[in-house]
């Protein structure tokens, strides 16, 4: 992508941004002299520090601010790297403020310039959040791909590669058929009014928090098996937690919140099989799956319009994914039970097949107690999370580290 060189609008730009850090007020600003507004590579630079800094303290509207400023400057100038940077800050910010459309938009137009492609760090956390806002949409074989990619570009910035580290295992994603799993960034756009397109067709987004209905084993395990050559296999985990951020088992009535799971398998054809799912009480009595009467028949059902708070993502082998099909079926004629069996037992068993523990997930209710979307979500916020085996492992929202 190339700007246009306008000396005017330079001129006109660098006048009407030289106060700006006298103007606005930042808590905590970038070690270091504020350059001249005259050298506008080294002042957009100094904006998008200033930017990325408010961002992480939390003050999203500054930040964009900033963003949006180093933006018109770089731009003016031809400052390919600047926009890149403005674009993906200005992204981030409206991810913080939970408008994954924009978000998505600006992480996308910051990827089409090509320097964002040249630097591996930058298109590693244009594509990490790519994945974010397509998960937050609930479209997430698109947030598999781009987690996918991010990994991809974390493996180039630490100039490793598949030769120098004796090649994949064989029970590894890496093998070289996915080396075909790609999605051409030139085929994704944002519309003005938020709407995903994807290859000239229009994905209509889902608002809210979507309750569906009761799904048979047969809908979720027999469009997998479809005939056609896979190249991968991914598996999201998905917490909603009574009381996002804490502890809780359980608040108000029946709020109890969810964990549920989405397997993905990808086509060599460019097609992809996925459903989202979790295991309920399917409620024989009033009572039924309450601490006065816990146990009830259980039912899965379609979740791919809830909510979450926390997200893990994976690929699996072949191999682990018809285990994970092979657990579905074994819970689909077992019965649910609030304080030994219910929808977060469901999804660590399936997070055990896929090489995750998880810990730290139980807690206490009313006459019982058990394992809960409460204290697993927040064990996953919290960084209490086991790898069992050598493939990525993607956490949303990304834990402390140490």
């Amino acid at each position: 992508m190339r700007f246009p060189l306008i000396a005017g609008t330079i001129v006109l730009i660098i006048l009407q941004y030289a106060g700006i850090a006298a103007a606005q007020t930042v808590v905590t600003q970038p070690a270091g002299n504020i350059p001249q507004a005259s050298d506008t590579v080294a002042y957009v630079r100094y904006l998008n520090q200033v930017s990325a800094t408010l961002l992480q303290q939390g003050e999203t509207e500054q930040a964009a601010q900033y963003a949006t400023q180093a933006l018109a400057m770089a731009q003016a100038s031809g400052d390919e790297e600047g926009a890149s940077l403005s674009l993906a800050t200005i992204g981030d910010s409206y991810a913080a403020k939970g408008n994954s459309g924009k978000a998505l938009s600006n992480f996308i137009r910051s990827l089409k310039i090509k320097n964002s492609q040249r630097n591996h760090k930058l298109a590693g956390q244009l594509y990490r959040g790519m994945a974010v806002a397509f998960a937050r949409m609930k479209q997430y074989p698109l947030a598999l791909k781009y987690f996918h990619k991010s990994a991809q570009q974390q493996e180039r910035q630490q100039d490793t590669s598949f030769a120098s580290s004796g090649g994949p295992a064989p029970d590894s994603l890496w093998t070289n058929a996915t080396r075909d799993f790609e999605l051409y960034d030139d085929l994704l756009d944002v519309t003005a009014d938020g709407r995903l397109v994807v290859d000239k067709d229009t994905i209509m987004i889902a608002d809210g928090d979507r309750h569906a209905g009761a799904m048979t084993l047969s809908e979720i395990t027999a469009p997998f098996d479809d005939g056609k050559k896979a190249i991968a296999y991914g598996i999201l985990l998905h917490f909603k937690q009574p009381v996002a951020g804490t502890r809780k088992a359980f608040t108000g009535i029946n709020t109890v919140g969810h964990m549920f799971i989405t397997l993905t398998k990808f086509n060599a054809d460019s097609g992809y099989v996925s459903r989202t799912f979790g295991f309920y009480p399917d409620k024989d009595y009033l009572l039924s799956a309450t601490p006065l009467m816990p146990g009830s028949t259980a039912v899965f059902k379609d979740d791919a319009g809830r909510d979450w708070d926390e997200l893990m993502a994976k690929f699996v082998s072949k191999r682990k994914f018809n285990r994970i099909l092979r657990m579905v079926m074994r819970y689909s004629r077992r019965r649910y039970h609030l304080n030994k069996n219910n929808c977060t037992d469901f999804g660590l068993v399936i997070a055990g097949i896929a090489g995750i523990r998880i810990k730290d997930t139980r807690g206490s209710w009313p006459l019982g107690s058990g394992n809960n979307p409460g204290d697993a979500g927040q064990s996953v916020q919290e960084g209490k999370v086991e790898q069992l085996d050598s493939e990525q492992l993607f956490i949303y929202p990304a834990p402390p580290t140490h």
